[in-house]
């Protein structure tokens, strides 16, 4: 087990965190930055208000960022409350879920965990306790690190960026 001391704590994801991601996917050519990767986005869950759990809007596709509500949903600054994604990272692939609340599904058939540049063959059970561990102690932390460095420069962007997204719509 690892202890909380020993995990850095994220226990609310910021409301422009998706948007953020989305941002990212769409202007950095699918990448976060150059180390780690952001192949597809494939499911979403936003809300009208931050906290109205009576307007949420859900959406699945091979490819969310295709969708014409997802874009008009960060068109018009709604909060996202989860993304579905694949991520790639050092030659690790992981596909899971993540939402506000740094709750996470994760797909342990489709994702790869690699060691030492030597696949990892455990079984799928096995598997999906590295995966969670690796998701929570240290992709989203370092998400959550990158969000917070660039979250000036992205707000500061984020009226612009609406607008585009709305008139490509």
């Amino acid at each position: 087990m690892i202890g909380n001391d020993n995990v850095e704590c994220t226990d609310y994801l910021e409301d422009n965190f998706f948007a953020w991601m989305f941002w990212k996917y769409d202007r950095n050519n699918r990448q976060i930055n150059s180390d780690i990767g952001l192949p597809a986005m494939n499911a979403f869950s936003g809300t009208i208000q931050r906290d109205d759990l009576q307007d949420m809007i859900i959406g699945r596709s091979p490819n969310i960022t295709d969708l014409s509500v997802l874009k008009m949903h960060i068109a018009r600054q709604f909060p996202l409350r989860s993304v579905g994604m694949e991520l790639t990272e050092r030659g690790n692939k992981v596909y899971f879920k993540v939402d506000v609340h740094n709750q996470i599904v994760v797909d342990t058939r489709k994702s790869k965990m690699v060691s030492d540049g030597i696949t990892d063959t455990v079984l799928v059970e096995l598997k999906e306790y590295p995966l969670i561990v690796y998701i929570y102690s240290y992709i989203i932390p370092l998400l959550n690190g990158l969000y917070e460095s660039e979250e000036p420069d992205f707000t500061e962007q984020l009226n612009s960026y609406s607008k585009d997204l709305a008139k490509e719509i």
